[in-house]
């Protein structure tokens, strides 16, 4: 069973490019896509903006300049605190500090969106630690994280 492991991340994190960190940051906030239908279609529309943005200058950092308006935009929005919102933001981050701090607070996002879900799916309420843990959507997402960064280590990009 894949546990989240945010310093063993950071370490990770650590020995890769700010290009991978980023990789792997936005590559988390993709997988929380569906939870924007929750924010107001606006936001939602700013929020994508950024991603392209993002996902564009990995590939190329020709348009890195725009990066630090973008996240000033996406920063005032009401629904910041949104994980799905909150990861593209700690991937613009990544990019702009070459922080691995800032990748793994995407990660975490990530991780802790799937918790949520599972625990509302479980009942709220008569579970364990372990049993949440465990539950298929929670460890997918570790998964992905681990993939993500053994793909980034090797030169590849993320699945």
């Amino acid at each position: 069973m894949v546990r989240f492991d945010e310093p063993q991340i950071i370490d990770r994190l650590n020995r890769l490019s700010r290009r991978s960190k980023a990789a792997f940051a936005i590559g988390c906030a993709g997988r929380l896509d569906p939870l924007l239908d929750d924010v107001s279609a606006q936001d939602r529309a700013v929020v994508r903006e950024c991603r392209a943005l993002l996902e564009r200058v990995i590939v190329k950092t020709e348009e890195a300049a725009q990066l630090h308006s973008a996240l000033t935009r996406l920063e005032a929005l009401e629904s910041l605190d949104v994980d799905a919102v909150a990861s593209v933001a700690y991937a613009m981050r990544a990019w702009l500090s070459d922080s691995p701090q800032d990748a793994a607070w995407a990660a975490r996002r990530a991780y802790e969106a799937q918790d949520q879900m599972t625990q509302v799916e479980m009942g709220g309420s008569g579970f364990n630690e372990q049993r949440l843990l465990a539950h298929p959507a929670v460890q997918r997402e570790l998964q992905a994280q681990s993939a993500d960064l053994d793909n980034l280590s090797k030169g590849e990009g993320v699945a």
